[in-house]
């Protein structure tokens, strides 16, 4: 009885033995597959962490890549602002240097128009007063000529006509001079 109850002992603490080593290596077996699980979900989990880190990595870079392009476009759209107006003004100070220019001119030409009217017109005056001293002067000389042909007329026609009364008187004092001797 003792023996059975040994053996019985024996057998419940081998069935007991049993049971716990094929616990333990189920346990074991589980601990393996959890770990193969683990280690599969690791791997999957990291899988999926590197390429979500590989898309995050993609994106920032996208990101930064549209930023650094963005900031040249910006960089290029200021450069090309700041040279069109560098041109602009270059161009605006060559039309206002080119409108002084033409201002000048045409300042010039008035000036010089003014000035031609202004001499011709001077000229004119010139030229009138000239002939007016001209006609005064050739009047004052055809007066004195008038005046002086007017004495020699007189002095000729005076002569003329003294001869003539001499001539008369003469055959007058000669007809008295015979009506008186004829009278005596």
């Amino acid at each position: 009885k003792d023996q059975l109850e040994h053996e019985r002992k024996v057998e419940m603490a081998k069935a007991e033995l049993e049971r716990r080593v094929e616990e333990m290596r189920k346990k074991r077996a589980a601990l393996i597959l959890l770990k193969h699980l683990r280690a599969n979900v690791i791997l999957k989990d990291h899988a999926r962490k590197e390429c979500a880190a590989i898309i995050i990595q993609k994106n920032i870079r996208g990101y930064q890549s549209r930023m650094r392009y963005c900031a040249e476009l910006k960089k290029i759209s200021q450069l090309q602002c700041v040279i069109r107006g560098f041109v602009c003004r270059r161009r605006f100070e060559i039309i206002k240097l080119a409108v002084r220019i033409i201002q000048t001119r045409w300042r010039e030409i008035r000036e010089g128009r003014r000035c031609y009217t202004e001499f011709i017109a001077k000229r004119e005056a010139v030229i009138k007063i000239q002939a007016q001293f001209l006609m005064m002067k050739q009047r004052r000389i055809y007066q004195y000529n008038i005046k002086r042909i007017i004495i020699v007329q007189a002095c000729v026609r005076a002569f003329i006509q003294r001869n003539r009364f001499e001539k008369i008187m003469k055959g007058i004092v000669e007809l008295q001079r015979r009506v008186r001797s004829k009278q005596q």
